[in-house]
């Protein structure tokens, strides 16, 4: 059953991140805190990540899963079909 875009019942995910990767996550989480006063978690920032990249339209198949960095890939992708983002890779 879905609400809200989301599967009500969620899945656990164990996932090995390098810790410049770990310490964007809590950078994130510390200025959503800062900011906003709420407190944001690990694994609500990669949920909506995940999110964000389902609603960008981006097409898989025209992905190179063989080149061995799939994000530059994705970012590739993600551009390919308008978005510009900030500028930085």
């Amino acid at each position: 059953m879905e609400q809200n875009g989301h599967l009500k019942d969620k899945i656990r995910v164990v996932t090995f991140l390098c810790r410049k990767q770990i310490d964007f996550l809590d950078q994130v989480g510390k200025d959503a805190l800062f900011v906003k006063g709420k407190k944001i978690s690990r694994s609500q920032i990669l949920a909506d990540l995940v999110d964000l990249l389902i609603e960008s339209g981006v097409s898989l198949d025209k992905i190179d899963f063989n080149n061995g960095d799939l994000a530059k890939e994705l970012l590739k992708a993600i551009r390919d079909n308008g978005y510009k983002g900030n500028g930085h890779e």
